[in-house]
């Protein structure tokens, strides 16, 4: 009967067991699930304006291009200048759209080998292990997202400088 009870006690441990690991993979998929889908949506925002910036700046190319040729020097330093703003907001933001390789601060492979490593994590220690691998790789991604994001207002403000000079070009021209 001794024997029969250490079976079942070792039964039970081994269905504990088998239900934490269980539930840390499961843990881990949803936590994969929910900071991916946030990260995802949050990158492509930055891809998706960085788009309409070099869209916008293509088309402010195009109009400077066919304005009127200035004849004077000052007019003729100001729409070339004009012109090296635009085409530099467009490459700010091509950078910006290429950098940085990955769109989610989870690194799968390291966390699937630390499971496979230490299949038997207690609950509470993966729970703790996961926020600690989670927050570090989370610093190199919020570095690469905030010089995405910084990249794009530089972007956004040649551009808007470009947009000026070619307005005030076109005003004096007007009234010369």
């Amino acid at each position: 009967m001794i024997k029969t009870n250490t079976i079942d006690t070792n039964s039970k441990e081994t269905e504990e067991t088998n239900s934490l690991v269980e539930d840390n993979w499961l843990d881990l998929a949803s936590h994969f699930q929910t900071k991916v889908n946030k990260r995802t949506s949050e990158v492509s925002f930055l891809h998706t304006k960085a788009g309409f910036l070099i869209t916008a700046a293509a088309v402010l190319l195009q109009v400077i291009v066919s304005l009127p040729k200035p004849t004077g020097c000052l007019a003729i330093v100001a729409f070339i200048a004009s012109m090296i703003l635009s085409f530099l907001s467009i490459l700010i933001s091509i950078v910006s759209m290429n950098m940085g390789k990955a769109s989610s601060p989870l690194d799968p492979d390291s966390m699937i080998l630390r499971l496979t490593e230490e299949p038997r994590m207690a609950r509470y220690n993966f729970a703790k292990w996961l926020a600690k691998s989670y927050a570090k790789a989370n610093e190199e991604f919020n570095r690469t997202y905030n010089r995405k994001y910084w990249l794009q207002i530089v972007s956004a403000v040649l551009l808007l400088a470009s947009f000026f000079i070619i307005v005030i070009l076109k005003g004096i021209s007007i009234y010369v």
